[in-house]
């Protein structure tokens, strides 16, 4: 269940960045309302977090080859699996394509065990063939980390964004390399999308790039993506 907004950073493993205490100091306010709020986004955001691990699924096998997991399924229990994976953070970003069971993993994470641990967890995901990962670990820099925990607080300490900082994964994820900042992830509207650029457009970093997508283009792209695999 969600709970405050610290709680669901938390979750997140934000704590062992460095951030176990900017909730307090932040002093969020956790009224009913926005946990009745925080429940009702939690249901809808939620859902296409996870579906924006699979944005690259390929092409399902043919009709004669259906005793195989549908690529469609293994993915969605690959996004489990990366979802699940308790040292996932706001600070990671990972997507997967699928081949007839054969994945391929992509994005950033912080740390090297991460992507060994991830690999090895999508690795035993049912239907899984064999895993390539193209997960890169972006360097370890104390510029870098600076940069990471203060445009998070300033997310989720926004307003507008309490909502997320509550969800046991938010969704708005922060990539930061060598000073430049990739937004990634989910948001429900394009008002959202641009707030959440133009806050992590004040920090002190070399550039910033939204790559976040809205609750409908996501409807859009699954639509598309359960077209093609009709066909087959």
């Amino acid at each position: 269940m969600a709970g405050t907004g610290l709680d669901g950073l938390d979750r997140m493993g934000v704590d062992s960045l460095g951030l176990n205490s900017y909730g307090q100091r932040l002093g969020w306010p956790v009224l009913p309302r926005l946990r009745r709020r925080s429940r009702l986004l939690a249901r809808v955001t939620e859902r296409f977090v996870c579906a924006s691990l699979i944005l690259a699924a390929a092409a399902a096998a043919p009709a004669w080859a259906q005793v195989e997991r549908r690529d469609a399924d293994i993915l969605q229990d690959v996004s489990s699996a990366v979802l699940g994976y308790p040292q996932f953070t706001i600070f990671d970003d990972v997507t997967a394509a699928a081949d007839r069971g054969f994945v391929t993993l992509f994005g950033r994470v912080t740390m090297g065990h991460k992507r060994t641990d991830i690999g090895r967890r999508v690795a035993r995901v049912r239907g899984v063939k064999e895993v390539e990962n193209r997960i890169e670990v972006l360097p370890n820099s104390p510029f870098d980390e600076r940069l990471r925990n203060s445009v998070a607080r300033a997310i989720y300490g926004h307003s507008a964004f309490w909502h997320y900082a509550s969800m046991t994964n938010p969704p708005i994820h922060i990539i930061v390399e060598n000073g430049r900042i990739i937004l990634t992830g989910v948001v429900a509207n394009e008002v959202e999308r641009m707030l959440a650029r133009t806050i992590a457009a004040s920090s002190n970093a070399f550039s910033v790039t939204s790559d976040l997508k809205t609750d409908q283009e996501m409807k859009l792209i699954l639509e598309r993506q359960r077209i093609r695999e009709s066909r087959f």
